[in-house]
């Protein structure tokens, strides 16, 4: 593996665990709503929390990443 494709590799690993980390918050921040969904529907609620966190970055436009 050369080290251009180890640092892309690097940086795109730095994405992921940004987008976790915003995922993860986006969640904490919410979680009283989604506390009140009931048990076996908090996974469809979590949906709309995620996606925007998802969303906001998108790599399909971003130069970087093709």
């Amino acid at each position: 593996m050369s080290s251009a494709e180890i640092e892309e590799l690097r940086a795109l690993l730095e994405e992921v665990i940004r987008l976790r980390r915003n995922v993860n918050h986006a969640e904490t921040s919410s979680a009283g709503k989604i506390d009140a969904v009931r048990p076996r529907r908090r996974g469809s609620a979590l949906n709309p929390v995620h996606y925007p966190e998802v969303r906001r970055r998108d790599i399909r436009t971003d130069p970087t990443w093709s």
